[in-house]
């Protein structure tokens, strides 16, 4: 089981939310957050940034499903431009349903 995390222009909310849903899943979690940027001029030493608005998408699938979500999402956020997001990809160990105390990827 794997956590796939994507942050991306916020824009792109509503295209994710209808082509996440064709994956076997029962959801996925997102949030709006702020993204800082540091930009760094070695000639010019005072501290910039450039502070964007973007989505965070929190998603847990299968081991046999991480690629197919990950092509989804690049599908979907990729422009080929600066900015455009990043997605991760981690281990998830296990999931335990709170309501009943199920454990396992049965319960994704």
């Amino acid at each position: 089981m794997k956590k796939i995390e994507c942050l991306c222009e916020n824009v792109k909310a509503e295209d994710l939310k209808k082509s996440l849903y064709i994956l076997p899943i029962g959801g996925f979690f997102m949030d709006t957050i702020n993204a800082v940027a540091f930009k760094r001029d070695s000639e010019n030493p005072q501290v910039k940034f450039v502070e964007r608005p973007r989505i965070k998408i929190e998603i847990f699938v299968k081991d046999e499903d991480v690629e197919k979500t990950v092509q989804i999402l690049l599908d979907v956020i990729r422009k080929g431009v600066f900015g455009d997001g990043k997605i991760f990809i981690m281990p998830a160990d296990d999931v335990i349903r709170v309501r009943s105390g199920e454990r396992g990827h049965e319960m994704l």
